[in-house]
């Protein structure tokens, strides 16, 4: 009977020994404003191992700061224990709760003594703003990044700021940095996006964020009347708060402008190491056919400088050609360049390497960076032809006979089939009918140039206008002068830019149908246009 209740009793001793507790006690119940007090939590209990004391949490009246813990012991039972450093801010009863996270993930929470704070002035962090460029001099357009950074108390931070930055109009912000915090802080009443965190002591609010910026112009770039101004000026004040205009500390950067010795022709304002490639979307081609050439400036991350701004060539000197730029796209790391390229004459014809002369900032010396040149096949354009028309034998015969036989009468009769012939064909090739016809039989079935390249046959045959009059937007002035209806001069026009627009088409987004329904178009317009002229 004795050892059975002995049993039972060591077993309750066990069971109220191993029972966890969490407390909390304060080194003094009674501060003034601006004086620190020490908070001791204690866990004890097997749940103590490997224990974590969770995020301490924002209150008005101070600021609360770990200063030591995690800190474990198993001399008599399993105990952890934390010092929480505390700084007294306003007069008040200051009262929280802490959460511990103990070892099998279950939450105890405790509810800190009250703490009296007395009198004294309001204690807030001391306000900082400071701006930090990557650089202390940079060349006129080459870009740079300036490191914002703002300190402030929660009561100031709750107030609100905006930045008063005199040279923000000097320079151009080619990107900032993307955040999802929401602030307080603004420049000129737009909302600019910082990283929000706390600094090491838990003292103050940080707010982060980067420019990367290029000034156009040389000279001395200061942060001269840079200035954070509360918001509290300019409406309601936060109670218990004293705001203040906070002044950047001094600084800035110098602008260098770029050399002038060895400084390329036709450079202007590019910066950064690029390479550049270019492409055709044939090399067969016919002499004022338009040709898509891309041309394609890219560069690394590190080397991109101001490439997404950059003025670039916007002219290409061909020999026996022609370019025209048509497009352009552009990110933070490559340029494109669509070009229209004409040949003016058939034979071999060679579009020379695209240069972009660039100045490399590091190394401080120009370099020109360049395509490789691309071949083209120049043929001659379709000149429309007919077929030997024969003259019926009975007749040649009867006229060889009637002049008497002979070989001088072969020689007669040759020379009138051959006049025959000749009047035959000139005749069909006035025929703005069979210009179309012919034209149309030449090109390929899948050439998408093939309804305008019939039409400006036809025209030519029909207006005696140039057959390559009416390519690269010539169209409208060609058929106008030759005495077209406006009407007719713009639905002409209309096909034409039509066509070309397929034939720069990505060859996945066209459609054969398309072609045929523009050729279509085409043979009406031939018709409306002979109905016009008989007229």
């Amino acid at each position: 009977m004795i050892a059975a209740f002995l049993t039972f009793a060591g077993a309750l001793c066990a069971t109220v020994v191993d029972e966890p507790t969490l407390t909390a006690s304060w080194s003094a119940t009674e501060v003034a404003v601006g004086e620190r007090v020490s908070l001791d939590v204690v866990l004890r209990g097997e749940c103590a191992v490997d224990a974590e004391l969770l995020e301490l949490p924002a209150i008005e009246l101070g600021t609360l700061t770990l200063a030591s813990g995690p800190e474990y012991s198993s001399t008599d039972a399993y105990r952890c224990a934390w010092r929480v450093d505390v700084l007294a801010r306003r007069a008040g009863t200051l009262r929280f709760a802490l959460r511990v996270q103990c070892q099998s993930a279950d939450e105890r929470t405790v509810d800190v003594p009250p703490l009296a704070i007395t009198g004294g002035e309001v204690i807030e962090p001391v306000a900082s703003f400071a701006l930090t460029p990557s650089a202390t001099s940079v060349f006129v357009g080459e870009p740079f990044t300036i490191d914002v950074e703002i300190r402030m108390g929660l009561a100031a931070f709750s107030t609100g700021y905006e930045l008063i930055l005199p040279w923000i109009h000097d320079v151009v912000r080619s990107s900032t940095a993307t955040v999802l915090d929401p602030v307080t802080i603004s420049i000129e009443g737009e909302s600019e996006p910082m990283r929000l965190t706390r600094d090491d002591a838990g003292d103050s609010l940080v707010l982060r964020t980067q420019w990367r910026v290029i000034v156009p112009q040389a000279g001395r770039l200061t942060w001269a009347g840079s200035r954070m101004r509360p918001r509290a000026q300019l409406g309601t004040q936060t109670s218990g708060v004293d705001p203040r205009i906070v002044n950047t500390q001094p600084g800035g950067l110098d602008v260098l402008s770029l050399p002038q010795s060895d400084r390329p022709r036709g450079h202007v304002d590019a910066i950064g190491v690029w390479s550049v490639r270019s492409r055709a979307d044939r090399v067969d081609v016919v002499v004022g056919e338009p040709v898509r050439v891309e041309v394609v400036i890219e560069a690394s991350e590190q080397d991109a400088g101001n490439l997404a701004f950059a003025t670039l060539p916007s002219a290409w000197a061909i020999e026996d050609g022609e370019a025209m730029l048509r497009d352009e796209r552009r990110d933070a790391l490559a340029r494109v360049l669509t070009f229209e390229v004409r040949a003016t004459r058939p034979g071999a014809m060679l579009v020379p390497a695209f240069e972009v002369p660039v100045f490399d900032a590091r190394a401080r010396r120009y370099a020109v960076a360049r395509s490789a040149p691309i071949p083209l096949r120049v043929e001659a354009p379709v000149t429309p032809t007919t077929p030997l028309v024969a003259d019926e034998p009975g007749a040649l015969w009867t006229w060889i006979v009637v002049s008497g036989g002979g070989v001088g009468a072969l020689v007669l009769a040759w020379g009138a089939v051959r006049r025959v012939r000749a009047r035959r064909d000139h005749a069909l090739l006035a025929d703005p009918r069979y210009a179309f016809e012919r034209a149309s039989a030449a090109c390929a079935s899948d050439d998408p140039l093939r309804a305008s390249k019939a039409l400006a046959h036809a025209c030519a045959a029909a207006v005696g206008i140039e057959v390559g009059a009416l390519g690269g937007g010539g169209a409208r002035t060609a058929l106008r002068d030759a005495g077209v209806g406006a009407a007719l001069v713009e639905r002409c026009a209309g096909l034409v830019e039509a066509d070309e627009a397929a034939a720069f088409a990505s060859p996945r987004a066209r459609d054969a149908r398309d072609d045929e329904q523009r050729l279509a178009e085409a043979r009406d317009l031939v018709e409306a246009l002979l109905r016009e002229r008989s007229t």
